[in-house]
């Protein structure tokens, strides 16, 4: 049975997102991550919009508030208690063809990343394009706080900690450790070039759509992610097909 990826339990303490009520723990300033104070530009990062007018924040709670029994697993009843507020007409039917759209590892239940893309892929015009450019953006801030065209380990690190992509099953410190020495640059750390390699074994890895994990990070000030993005109620329970 293919492993399950759950969401993390708790948010990072200095996660401050907007319009959210969180704020920095240590004297009003947000402490830095891993890596000292090379990160405290990745620890002071914040995410707008990803899809619709929804932040990471209203995501994870509205996962977390489905999620009744806390397993970090959707089952199909959960996903149906969602699916059937905008249409309560809908048959079981079609209720198994969302199912098994949104279920791409088939397993017996949608974990995080997998209702992170569904949300994706509903509200976008052009099917979830791929936001390269506000990726690109974030790691050019990273990557310029520090005087560099490239971004260490540590910064790298902290990314994937602020973005919450570390997991328990499939990648946490040791995978994310083992694919940042695969793709840097000799003595050096990633180019964006490089970084666009590595986000693309990083999605392979956890096994989610690449475009799941590049507007992840493109969702980060200064990115923009999906900015021709359709916030409508229907879009999210429109069965795929039909019209």
């Amino acid at each position: 049975m293919p492993k399950r990826k759950s969401l993390p339990k708790a948010l990072p303490a200095n996660v401050s997102f907007v319009g959210g009520d969180s704020q920095p723990s240590s004297g009003g300033k947000t402490p830095a991550l891993a890596g000292g104070a090379e990160n405290a530009v990745i620890s002071s990062m914040k995410p707008g919009p990803v899809v619709g007018a929804y932040t990471i924040a209203d995501i994870k709670h509205k996962f977390q508030t489905l999620d009744q029994n806390g397993d970090g697993i959707l089952s199909r009843e959960e996903l149906a208690v969602l699916l059937r507020k905008g249409r309560e007409d809908l048959t079981d039917a079609e209720l198994e063809v969302l199912w098994n759209d949104i279920n791409h590892d088939g397993d017996g239940g949608i974990d995080f990343d997998e209702f992170v893309d569904y949300l994706f892929g509903v509200y976008s015009k052009d099917g979830a394009k791929i936001d390269w450019r506000g990726a690109e953006e974030v790691f050019h801030t990273i990557a310029s706080a520090g005087g560099r065209a490239y971004i260490t380990y540590h910064e790298f690190l902290a990314l994937c900690r602020q973005l919450d992509i570390l997991d328990e099953t499939g990648f946490g410190i040791t995978e994310a450790e083992a694919l940042y020495r695969q793709c840097k640059l000799p003595r050096r750390g990633l180019t964006f070039e490089r970084f666009k390699v590595l986000v693309k074994k990083v999605a392979t890895t956890k096994n989610v759509p690449l475009r799941t994990v590049v507007n992840w990070i493109a969702s980060f000030t200064p990115g923009r992610a999906n900015e021709d993005i359709v916030d409508s109620w229907a879009a999210c329970h429109q069965v795929p097909g039909s019209h």
